[in-house]
């Protein structure tokens, strides 16, 4: 159980007032030590009060510090996503350079011939058509200009083509996983 006097310390902490424990405050010396100093303490408190205008400066204060912090996120959230954007933009639109060799190997591979059409892996290329001119809107295109077009259109098939990715397949990998079941294939044929 507690002392009547760490009651009254306890009381006097808590700024609560001490209703039954003020008859033994009144006659315990150890209590109205602690009395005289919470009394000492309230009295320079109130010789401690802020000048006036005190409260004002500081609310101005605070509010200038809060707009200001406001301020500093939204610069940063708006650089942020500055950068953000930069860096998509960049990632899409960027394509790697191409090395001297690979120019040169896709430069022999347009003046190279084109393998036979018989071999079962590379496909004839289409033939490339000139652009059909309508007679009744142009007379006649001089000669010169449809050769340079027909030039032109094939340069371009043939840039398409060589960056393409073939869309033949090797059969012979194909045809392989297979092989077990043609002996199973050739039981249920002849049953």
């Amino acid at each position: 159980m507690m002392s009547p006097c760490d009651a009254v310390a306890e009381r006097l902490a808590l700024s609560t007032p001490l209703a039954e424990l003020s008859q033994h405050a009144e006659d315990c010396p150890r209590c109205q030590g602690l009395l005289a100093v919470e009394r000492k303490l309230t009295a320079r408190a109130q010789l401690a009060t802020p000048a006036q205008g005190f409260t004002s400066r500081m609310t101005v204060i605070a509010t200038q510090r809060l707009v200001t912090r406001q301020r500093r996120r939204v610069v940063g959230y708006a650089a942020l996503s500055a950068a953000a954007a930069v860096a998509v933009t960049l990632a899409v639109v960027h394509q790697p350079a191409r090395s001297g060799e690979e120019v040169a190997e896709h430069r022999e591979h347009l003046t190279t011939p084109q393998p036979a059409a018989s071999d079962p892996q590379v496909r004839e290329p289409a033939p490339v058509e000139p652009p059909i001119i309508p007679t009744d809107v142009v007379e006649e295109a001089p000669l010169e200009v449809e050769a340079e077009l027909t030039r032109d259109v094939r340069a371009l098939y043939e840039l398409s083509t060589g960056y393409a990715t073939p869309v033949s397949a090797d059969w012979a990998m194909i045809e392989a996983p297979l092989k077990p079941y043609d002996h199973l294939l050739q039981q249920v044929e002849s049953e």
